[in-house]
């Protein structure tokens, strides 16, 4: 199988918008990937390895972040419409869900490294946000 054969196989199974969107996610993942390879040098670490990094290491946008925030202090003083109100439910929920995926992943990476989640946020320098009203 040459690469011609493979890029028409995949060219088939999705359109052009689709074919230009994963090209350009799996672009900027293995660049990702990299960059975790290079700041992490003392280990090579296996694509399992690297996507449970790259999840880890992503965390909320600041931009969803500084909402909630914003939202939250409005909430504080009572100062919240009903649109917020349904608005910060949903970053609330949003920031959980990540939470979740991100203390999964955590958990997954410490069982295949044989440490613990504590030593693993202290490896990737990851520190909790202040707290968010909710």
């Amino acid at each position: 199988m040459n690469i011609e054969t493979t890029k028409a196989e995949i060219h088939e199974l999705v359109d052009t918008t689709d074919y230009q969107t994963i090209i350009g996610d799996t672009h900027s993942r293995l660049k990702r990937f990299k960059d975790i390879q290079e700041q992490y040098p003392e280990k090579e670490f296996s694509i399992e390895e690297l996507e449970l990094i790259d999840e880890v290491l992503n965390g909320v946008p600041d931009k969803v972040f500084e909402r909630q925030f914003e939202l939250g202090e409005k909430l504080e003083y009572e100062q919240l419409t009903e649109e917020e109100s349904i608005e910060l439910a949903k970053l609330v929920k949003q920031t959980e869900q990540f939470s979740v995926v991100r203390l999964s992943n955590l958990i997954r990476l410490s069982k295949m490294w044989n440490t613990t989640v504590d030593e693993l946020m202290k490896r990737f320098d990851i520190h909790p946000k202040p707290d968010v009203y909710a």
